[in-house]
């Protein structure tokens, strides 16, 4: 097993809508053996006020996560 990205800026939505936080790009052949996998570790803090607040995680067009 090896990294293949590790982010930590600080990033942030300062607009209404949904906004791409973070990305990254899979390189090609990454998952081309059979056994292959993807281990996701991620993290924040939300703002402590009364605003509506939705995190989502994606691969490609597929939504993984919703919160």
């Amino acid at each position: 097993m090896y990294t293949l990205k590790t982010d930590t800026t600080d990033v942030g939505n300062i607009t209404t809508g949904e906004d791409d936080l973070m990305t990254f790009t899979l390189p090609a052949n990454k998952m081309s053996d059979v056994g292959d996998y993807i281990k996701i570790s991620a993290w924040g803090i939300l703002a402590a006020n009364a605003n509506s607040k939705q995190m989502k995680l994606k691969f490609g067009a597929t939504t993984l996560y919703d919160s």
